[in-house]
């Protein structure tokens, strides 16, 4: 939990860093989900949106998520719905996407990865605070800066903003980019979007860029 009410302090019960911390999340940027199992064409478009935004922004610290299935997935309760095999431990579809490891990789930005077995990655939001711990970063008193992009928009991207946003809500901005994401339809794409805006997350340029018009 981020919060103790019962702090006679205050709110805050963790010693917070007042350093402003960019992290990009790099939610499910695997193979499967841009030209292997379950190719994707505006996956395919949105990768290298992605290679350019690790290269040419600024960032403390790069968190890839990757969707982990089993060879008994088509048993599991989500196999039953989603008759596609994808994301198979040990698989060239569940690798993360060359050019952007490579990206993360050549970036020199310290980068952790989260193995998830269902939509949202628990241990994504009941780590991080360890994760910045160990990499002495602290906890930026609310002035943290999230960022959101991946595969697919209203699937897993959409579990892992929300259910961090529930955890983290008062220690960092979250935004997601549209043009570094993809839905499993475009109208897919932007309900989610539209649910997230909702949410009181920011969605860059929602609004104002084509894709959100009618």
């Amino acid at each position: 939990m981020r919060f103790d009410f019962t702090n006679k302090i205050g709110i805050f019960a963790k010693t917070e860093s007042m350093d402003r911390k960019k992290i990009l999340f790099l939610i499910d940027v695997q193979n499967d989900f841009i030209t292997g199992n379950l190719r994707n064409e505006e996956a395919i478009k949105a990768v290298p949106n992605i290679v350019n935004k690790i290269k040419d922004e600024h960032w403390d610290l790069i968190v890839l998520t990757k969707d982990t299935h089993l060879q008994n997935y088509l048993q599991t309760r989500e196999g039953k719905k989603l008759r596609v095999p994808h994301c198979i431990a040990g698989t060239y579809g569940w690798e993360i996407e060359q050019s952007v490891m490579d990206a993360v990789k050549e970036s020199g930005v310290p980068y952790r990865l989260f193995l998830k077995h269902t939509f949202g990655c628990f241990s994504l939001s009941d780590d991080l605070e360890h994760v910045l711990d160990d990499l002495d970063m602290g906890i930026g008193g609310g002035s943290d800066y999230f960022e959101f992009c991946g595969f697919c928009t209203d699937i897993c991207v959409i579990s892992n903003v929300l259910l961090m946003k529930a955890s983290w809500y008062e220690w960092a901005d979250f935004v997601v980019d549209p043009a570094c994401c993809a839905g499993t339809t475009p109208e897919n794409h932007k309900a989610a979007l539209a649910v997230m805006n909702s949410c009181q997350i920011d969605i860059k340029n929602y609004g104002e860029d084509r894709q959100f018009q009618n």
